[in-house]
């Protein structure tokens, strides 16, 4: 038997409302994941870090990218949905909107986990 991912990706540009309607679904009692540009920012700001979007966006990118890949994992085999506010695709858009070269294991990575949009 094949199992998809009930993974529910909410991607789009800054101030479009994936917060809000991943925020809106967590008060319903769904399952959400929270974005994880938005706690890195945090952490690095908390640990004087330089993987921020305007220090060193490729630092930045990866780490956004490992957390995405640790969550799709954990959660991939759930047989509930789970709502996401972003995603491992969302690291590929950030390397083309800022002009930064993607690695191939990230389009490896992306493609064995039958990542799609």
């Amino acid at each position: 038997m094949l199992m998809r991912s009930k993974l529910i990706v909410f991607t789009g540009g800054p101030g479009s409302g994936k917060t809000s309607v991943i925020t809106a679904l967590s008060h319903l009692g769904y399952a959400c994941l929270p974005e994880a540009g938005r706690r890195i920012i945090r952490q690095q700001v908390k640990q004087v870090g330089r993987a921020l979007p305007w220090q060193d966006k490729q630092a930045f990118r990866d780490l956004m990218f490992s957390e995405d890949v640790r969550h799709f994992e954990a959660q991939r085999h759930s047989e509930d949905f789970i709502f996401c506010d972003r995603g491992v695709i969302d690291a590929l858009g950030y390397s083309m909107l800022e002009s930064i070269e993607t690695p191939e294991y990230m389009t490896d990575v992306t493609r064995s986990h039958d990542i799609t949009l």
